[in-house]
């Protein structure tokens, strides 16, 4: 879209019966796919494809209660690399509510730690030097070709896990373990 354009998502939210009450739900800008907390509150990130600043929105089950963080000086990086139309990479989201949003602009990973009320975790933001590992290929002559970021995951113990590429290209990538202080377990 050019500049003076508004780009909107709209959410539905759907039961057994139909449309459920207090959906459909529009905000202003381009929203990540969901992810749920236990307690079934959507989480989503929401920004322009690319650019700064990105937010968190989170929608209680029944569409009413909005909460989330204030802008956010990150880019939510898209799981695909590859033809198509961009959108934000979704949040990771720990049992206490915490979001995490992972940003692989410019050289390295860059990981946002926020708590349920969308303000920054102490000991956040995570960094390295290195991208998060891709999988799929696509050679040269390759059209409509496209990689996946590996994905990452949090265990029942809220640590989050994520493949970092190898460092070169006589080295293996790395599975890095980070709990919810932002420090790196062994």
């Amino acid at each position: 879209p050019d500049s003076d354009s508004t780009v909107t998502t709209t959410l539905v939210a759907f039961d057994e019966h139909g449309v459920r009450d207090g959906w459909p739900i529009t905000m202003d800008g381009s929203a990540s796919e969901v992810a749920f907390d236990p307690s079934g509150q959507v989480h989503l990130v929401v920004s322009a494809p690319y650019e700064h600043p990105s937010r968190t929105v989170v929608i209680s089950p029944d569409g009413g209660q909005r909460v989330g963080s204030d802008d956010l000086d990150i880019v939510s990086s898209l799981t695909w690399d590859g033809a198509g139309d961009p959108y934000p990479g979704a949040p990771i989201v720990a049992s206490d509510g915490s979001t995490f949003i992972v940003s692989t602009e410019d050289v390295g990973t860059t990981i946002m730690g926020l708590d349920a009320h969308g303000q920054s975790r102490s000991g956040w933001p995570y960094r390295s030097k290195l991208g998060i590992q891709f999988i799929d290929r696509c050679e040269a002559e390759d059209t409509g070709c496209g990689s996946n970021r590996t994905p990452m995951g949090m265990d029942t113990h809220d640590v989050l896990y994520l493949i970092h590429e190898a460092s070169s290209s006589s080295a293996g990538g790395s599975l890095v373990a980070i709990g919810l202080d932002g420090r790196v377990r062994d």
